[in-house]
């Protein structure tokens, strides 16, 4: 039987991610991500642009960013890897 991912929700508002492989990818929807998105995305019907799957994507990978900044550790994650992160829970 194959490994699955698991998602674990914190408090304050902070997620692990835990792939197959046994790495942890781990981030928070504070509100440094979501002025991250809003620059990105637009300041006009935010909750729209979350629904959409790159506005979702563009969040995730936003607040898994905000974690490695105020662990000041290196950030090289992309779009692509925020779509296989969500692949492997299971998809949208």
């Amino acid at each position: 039987m194959q490994a699955v991912a698991t998602l674990d929700l914190l408090p304050r508002k902070v997620f692990e991610i835990k792939l197959s492989d046994g790495s942890v990818i781990k981030g928070q929807f504070s509100t440094w991500a979501l002025r991250r998105f809003c620059d990105k995305n637009g300041n006009e019907d935010v909750g729209k642009n979350l629904q959409t799957v790159g506005g979702f994507l563009d969040y995730l990978l936003f607040s898994v960013e905000y974690v490695s900044r105020k662990e000041k550790a290196p950030f090289s994650y992309t779009d692509v890897n925020a779509s296989e992160w969500v692949d492997e829970l299971g998809g949208l």
